[in-house]
């Protein structure tokens, strides 16, 4: 009876744990989101500001990622950041909205895991 007991409660810490990780990725995912989705190269002091906020949210966030995202998502998401960044102080308007909408595309894709659905079960 005592390792019933043992193991129900650490199947429930687990579970515990695996909920607060899904929470913690899905709210900064949607904060990224928000804050790349406000970028705006045609005020250059706001948009570095932005991007700014964006990379030291990014950075504060990647070690509890790494437990669960793979390291090629987190990478390719932090060189996007650079390209993004570099777009912006250059002032190159068209660069500038498609490294946009790969960081877009490359914060879902960290998400995109972290979903409850068949494929991501199986």
């Amino acid at each position: 009876m005592k390792t019933l007991f043992i193991t129900a409660t650490v199947f429930l810490l687990l579970c515990i744990a695996l909920f607060l990780n899904y929470k913690y990725i899905n709210n900064t995912v949607e904060e990224l989101t928000d804050l790349t989705n406000s970028l705006d190269i045609t005020n250059k002091k706001e948009c570095e500001e932005t991007i700014l906020k964006i990379t030291e949210k990014w950075e504060k966030s990647t070690d509890i990622f790494s437990l669960s995202v793979s390291f090629r998502e987190i990478d390719y998401l932090g060189e996007v950041l650079i390209s993004l960044s570099h777009y912006c102080k250059v002032g190159n308007e068209s660069e500038f909205e498609k490294y946009k909408e790969l960081l877009l595309d490359a914060i879902d894709g960290v998400s995109r895991l972290e979903r409850f659905s068949v494929i991501n079960i199986l």
